[in-house]
């Protein structure tokens, strides 16, 4: 699926501009072309059945189109997939824009040589367009083993690459088994890699495989999530063009030997394993629930967790009802609970404290925000759970002492007895 916009018209006032969406799907016949924007209407009865949908959206579509004074059509071929276009006029706004998108500095990106190894061409395209705008020095290839070829033959002529963009589902070798290829290469020991993933489930995708990479960014890929997650693996102070594994990572590991036992309540598989990687890599101890019901299991199996990572929407019972009952026991009140969530809204910020989290990372997750927030909670749980030691301590032996009082009197009284007998 790919989106464009171009401008078609522009005066001192208006604007108009042509939008189009293709994709590579079963088309549509040219005789059925002028029905498909028909309320309940598609192109054919097993439509539905196959891929689901009412025949109601382009419907709508078209409509809302109309609406704002613009036209909708498509252009089709059968087998090869369908564009659709529709043109829209703009008033020109008076105000200037109030928001802008900060992105990273990006002067570290320019002469970066990157491969994009990905057996989609349209993927291939926005990616090498987006890095090139930034000065990067863009290769590409359709599979695994094209992508291997360049990188050691790269390497060969000592012009090695800085990174490598990885798609995870390709053929014949998967971007896994490229992966572990590249960690047994010696001459690409050095390289990076941000792994691009459109998937739902990664049981391949174990902790083994995942110390060869150092981010990884969702499909569709947002160009501020690309170039924050190169510019986070760029370490231009340690080498001109060499990309090393995240600086966090490794000031963790040297500035901070002491490893904590971290819950993880994450339900999707692909965060869950991802999380696992950039946190073992941390030299962190891992447990993993899938749910909030899981997650009280397994405190109540071991509570001596440092840290609990909650992912906020779940199934059987999400992140603010698991915390709600995770606070409502003194014996895990002290664990810092720090909430993942991928739409950090105005305000969320506030419920989640309401409920007794401590903090939230936003996902997907990235190596320099978990060191930095373990970083400030390992000091905060290690002073409150002293703490929380001491006023245990303290409350038992009040208990005791009270205790030992209500025996010395039925002591004395007895000795009492006997010393008059």
């Amino acid at each position: 699926m790919v989106v464009t916009v171009q401008k078609q018209d522009e005066d001192d006032d208006n604007i108009t501009l042509l939008f189009a969406v293709s994709d590579t799907g079963i088309g549509i016949p040219a005789h059925k072309q002028a029905q498909i924007f028909d309320s309940f209407s598609q192109a054919a009865s097993s439509i539905t059945r196959q891929f689901g949908g009412t025949g109601l959206g382009l419907t709508i579509s078209h409509q809302l189109v109309q609406l704002m004074g613009g036209n909708m059509w498509v252009e089709s071929q059968e087998g090869q997939g369908s564009t659709f276009f529709f043109i829209l006029p703009f008033v020109k706004s008076l105000e200037p824009a109030s928001e802008f998108i900060i992105l990273p500095d990006t002067t570290v990106l320019n002469g970066v040589r990157v491969m994009i190894i990905d057996d989609n061409a349209t993927n291939r395209h926005i990616l090498q367009k987006t890095l090139q705008a930034f000065g990067c020095i863009t290769f590409e290839a359709a599979d695994g083993s094209q992508g291997l070829t360049q990188l050691m033959k790269a390497a060969a002529d000592e012009r090695p690459f800085d990174l490598v963009l990885l798609d995870v589902m390709m053929e014949p070798l998967t971007g896994l088994e490229v992966l572990q290829i590249i960690q047994r290469r010696p001459e690409l020991a050095n390289l990076a890699v941000i792994m691009l993933t459109s998937l739902d489930s990664v049981k391949r995708l174990n902790p083994d495989t995942q110390e060869g990479w150092v981010e990884y960014l969702t499909k569709p890929v947002k160009q501020t999530d690309l170039i924050a997650a190169i510019s986070t693996v760029l370490n231009k102070n340690l080498s001109q063009t060499q990309l090393v594994a995240t600086a966090a990572d490794k000031a963790a590991l040297h500035s901070t030997n002491a490893s904590i036992n971290i819950l993880l309540v994450e339900d999707n598989e692909i965060n869950r394993q991802v999380a696992i990687g950039i946190l073992r890599r941390l030299g962190h101890q891992v447990a993993t629930a899938e749910d909030g019901r899981q997650a009280l299991e397994w405190l109540e199996k071991n509570s001596a967790f440092d840290l609990i990572l909650m992912d906020v929407q779940m199934p059987i019972m999400d992140g603010l009802q698991t915390t709600k009952l995770i606070r409502q026991e003194l014996r895990w009140q002290h664990i810092p609970i720090i909430a993942l969530t991928a739409h950090a809204m105005q305000g969320d910020r506030e419920r989640f404290m309401e409920v007794g989290m401590n903090d939230y990372l936003s996902k997907p997750i990235r190596s320099k925000d978990v060191t930095d927030i373990i970083e400030r909670h390992r000091v905060r749980s290690s002073s409150t759970n002293h703490s929380l030691q001491i006023r245990t301590l303290s409350s038992a032996t009040t208990h005791f002492e009270k205790s030992l009082t209500r025996c010395a009197a039925p002591i004395s009284t007895v000795r009492g007895n006997r010393f008059k007998e």
